[in-house]
């Protein structure tokens, strides 16, 4: 089995509190030379209110008026217990880490960008990264035809996580830890030369729709963005479809990226926003996920 770093409170306070942050899976509205701003990670909100200090290594949300070191934040974000937050903090000594790399206050490490190695690229079947699909409720058999398993080196430290390819060869990385792009950022082009197309977000909700609605797979083309920012930069794609339908979030970023595409695909294409489904959730997986809660529902 593999060991578990567990840092003792002293040592974890020293732990780079933004990094932590974004390997939880979060990433900044604004980001200054010490301070950064993020939407809040105990509530939905539209406006960032959520502040980390670089210069004393701390957060405050000014929506609750609370604050703390990174064990708070860790214990809170996970709801979990301090000695659970210490081993989180402390896991990126692990051999193969699920997280990104840690940064202590005062050591300076050049951008990832500049530093990896992919050491390899493999079909899916590490059970840590199993366990994590199941618990999105994906099937596994989909993920296997779809993503592979990526082994890579950052700083000299060693790292896995589902990786999803995109347009441009890179991979869209995942696992419960956190979510990261290898080599370029892209949008990624499923191509069955059918009229319709739907188009996801994120390769975690393609993947929830595909794992619940398998036929699909082959019946029509599918568009995963891989980030909000790309959706304008697929709109001369979009226009030779049909059909398209839009699966985005439902959130400010993903109105303002069903927004583009609609104002630049409606008199081109049938266009059909069909978030509707999952109305009351944040994106397509979040409800699947709570469904399967209600229904106690446990993928084998």
């Amino acid at each position: 089995m593999k060991n578990r770093l567990k840092l003792s409170c002293t040592s974890a306070k020293e732990v780079d509190i933004l990094q932590i942050l974004k390997s939880l899976g979060y990433t900044p509205e604004k980001q200054g030379k010490y301070i950064s701003w993020f939407l809040s990670p105990f509530r939905d909100e539209n406006t960032a209110s959520f502040k980390i200090d670089t210069r004393i290594n701390k957060w405050f949300d000014h929506g609750e008026g609370i604050g703390g070191n990174v064990i708070d934040l860790v214990t809170r974000i996970r709801n979990c217990s301090v000695s659970e937050s210490l081993i989180h903090i402390g896991s990126v000594s692990s051999t193969f880490s699920f997280q990104k790399p840690i940064l202590r206050s005062n050591i300076h490490i050049e951008k990832e960008s500049n530093k990896y190695e992919i050491l390899k690229v493999q079909a899916l079947q590490n059970q840590a990264l199993i366990e994590y699909l199941k618990s999105r409720c994906i099937d596994v058999e989909v993920a296997k035809k779809l993503c592979k398993e990526i082994y890579y080196k950052i700083n000299s430290k060693n790292y896995f996580a589902i990786g999803f390819q995109n347009d441009l060869g890179g991979y869209e990385l995942r696992n419960k830890y956190f979510k990261s792009c290898l080599i370029k950022k892209s949008f990624s082009h499923i191509k069955n030369d059918k009229k319709r197309i739907y188009i996801f977000e994120g390769f975690i909700d393609f993947l929830t729709f595909i794992s619940h609605q398998k036929p699909a797979l082959k019946c029509y083309d599918f568009m995963v963005l891989n980030s909000v920012s790309l959706a304008e930069s697929t709109i001369p794609i979009l226009r030779e479809y049909n059909e398209v339908g839009l699966y985005l979030d439902r959130d400010e970023a993903g109105r303002k990226a069903s927004k583009i595409l609609t104002d630049n695909l409606n008199r081109y294409v049938d266009l059909a926003d069909r978030s509707y489904l999952y109305k009351n959730y944040k994106d397509y997986n979040e409800m699947i996920i709570t469904e399967y809660k209600k229904r106690n529902i446990k993928i084998a």
